[in-house]
């Protein structure tokens, strides 16, 4: 992350692309090591997946695979059978329940259902989260002010606190990881960062993931029915 800093905007936390596993099913050493490995005979009807409609997270991965592999990757992933689920909370029920041993998810997914797990259920669940060992897209959040705030003094001092520690440690709590703090801690051998700066990029990418779901289905994907008829609208 750039020391330079923007009187407008900040890079305030970030959230780590990796797998959610259940350790009763399968053993941290065994994970996929790359998306590469995805698509391998060895994972076919044993992942679960978001679907890349839903979410910047979506957006996201969407982009690293179409700048790293190119977007008929999609096909071939489908071509093992994945379940691909409408929201984050059906995708990590389906490896606690063990329908599936491994999920494509983020670090703060799996805080925030372990979260609702504790608060509605009253129990702990024992999903674990791991990084790839051979890369790690990385996904930053911007805050961002307007130029011209109606309090230009307090506008400044709520962007300097979410770059303080203190926030750091709240957002961390949360689920988050504090951007500057995770990366310094992150040792792997490729580390992608992306960010969605603008609108503009919003639209650019509707297309893509759009795409990304179809090549799924038309690899021969298992969909979550919700999903199975049309494409929804991009959030």
């Amino acid at each position: 992350m750039s020391e330079e800093r923007s009187p407008y905007y900040a890079y305030y936390v970030g959230m780590t692309h990796g797998l959610v596993y259940n350790p009763e099913m399968i053993k941290e050493k065994d994970l996929p090591k790359s998306y590469d490995d995805l698509i391998s005979t060895k994972w076919r009807g044993k992942i679960v997946v978001r679907s890349p409609l839903k979410g910047v997270s979506g957006a996201t991965l969407v982009s690293y695979i179409n700048q790293t592999r190119g977007m008929e990757w999609f096909r071939k992933l489908g071509a093992n059978r994945p379940y691909v689920v409408q929201d984050y909370i059906e995708q990590h029920r389906m490896v606690l329940k063990k329908k599936y041993p491994v999920a494509l998810s983020r670090d703060l997914e799996l805080a925030s259902y372990a979260q609702q797990i504790k608060d509605h259920e009253g129990t702990v669940s024992n999903l674990k989260f791991a990084l790839m060992k051979e890369e790690v897209p990385y996904q930053y959040m911007v805050a961002a002010l307007n130029s011209k705030p109606l309090h230009p003094a307090a506008a400044s001092l709520f962007l300097e606190f979410l770059l303080s520690k203190e926030a750091g440690k709240i957002l961390e709590g949360s689920g988050y990881s504090a951007g500057q703090r995770r990366l310094e801690h992150l040792s792997r051998p490729k580390v992608w960062h992306w960010e969605m700066d603008s609108v503009s990029s919003m639209y650019e990418y509707q297309s893509y993931v759009a795409r990304a779901l179809r090549l799924l289905r038309d690899g021969g994907a298992k969909i979550e029915p919700v999903l199975r008829y049309g494409v929804p609208a991009f959030e």
